[in-house]
């Protein structure tokens, strides 16, 4: 945490941040994650930071309203997130080919064409 504050600061005073945004620190806790960013008052004297905490159990129920098994609700969550499905298949401890059959299987349900729709339809309104 320590380099990245130091990062971000310096980044701040050499106004870094009209090539690049801030980039967040993100701590993982079992099913939480915290989500840091830091933030300077327009003069940049003061810097404070900015806390997040996502917890995606609540999402999860919000999106078991779409009528989805549990498994391929977990799925929808990581494909609004932007997550691949190598990368889902990582997360969930699964086959990136699973995945894929959990994917086929969300679009048929939803009755969308590809998995931008599907996320557009898991963040209207849940996330």
């Amino acid at each position: 945490m320590k380099k990245w504050l130091r990062r971000e600061i310096t980044a701040f005073g050499r106004n870094d941040l009209a090539v690049r945004p801030p980039q967040p620190l993100n701590v993982l806790r079992g099913e939480l994650s915290l989500h840091i960013r830091l933030a300077s008052t327009s003069n940049g004297t003061v810097h404070f930071l900015v806390l997040r905490v996502e917890d995606p159990t609540s999402h999860l129920k919000k999106l078991s309203a779409l009528g989805l098994g549990p498994r391929a609700t977990e799925v929808l969550y990581w494909i609004a997130k932007g997550k691949t499905n190598g990368e889902i298949g990582i997360i969930l401890g699964a086959r990136p080919r699973t995945i894929e059959k959990h994917v086929e299987g969300i679009l048929a349900k939803l009755g969308v064409e590809n998995r931008v729709t599907a996320a557009l339809v898991a963040t209207q309104g849940t996330l």
